[in-house]
């Protein structure tokens, strides 16, 4: 598995209008074609659910959706670094994702056995816990803010560890 920048992909939230659960594909692969701004050919898309939604009479309404573009090239040019050296990679993640993936499942436990008792969680009743988090990385930094559920701020910031330890004052 590897994470690339999040400059090098698109992603684009969207709520959907209310369609039959059994065409939300269809509904989806429509929103690519006019929030992605190259021809589908030319890039590798995906899209995942955010959050739960809610279905009535088949029909599902206050569907909210992650919609995540890569070009081929780009993925690619990231995959070969790891060809050259025999490595075999599954899965390609733009970084602000991984991140937002990390947070949900390793400190909000999206999917897992609760890590604190109802007493012991001071989150106010009503209200969802939130994390913001920073990934600064040696040229770029991701900023997100999710609820294990919905990324509902994220940016890839072109500044990194390098950019500051160039700039420092020097001894």
């Amino acid at each position: 598995m590897i994470g690339v920048p999040g400059q090098s992909g698109l992603a684009r939230f969207v709520k959907l209008p209310p369609v039959e659960e059994k065409k939300i594909l269809d509904i989806v692969r429509f929103e690519a074609k006019q929030q992605i701004p190259f021809p589908l050919e030319e890039v590798v898309w995906d899209y995942q659910k955010i959050g739960a939604g809610e279905v009535a009479d088949g029909f599902a309404l206050e569907t909210e959706i992650g919609l995540f573009a890569m070009k081929r090239d780009m993925i690619a040019r990231a995959l070969g670094h790891y060809q050259e050296v025999s490595v075999e990679v599954d899965l390609v993640q733009m970084a602000p994702l991984a991140l937002c993936n990390f947070v949900a499942y390793e400190m909000l436990n999206k999917g897992g056995t609760p890590t604190t008792t109802e007493e012991e969680d001071d989150t106010p009743r009503g209200k969802r816990k939130c994390v913001v988090a920073l990934d600064i990385g040696a040229d770029a930094s991701n900023l997100v803010v999710t609820d294990g559920d919905k990324v509902i701020w994220q940016r890839p910031i072109p500044l990194g560890g390098n950019h500051l330890t160039e700039r420092s004052p020097k001894n």
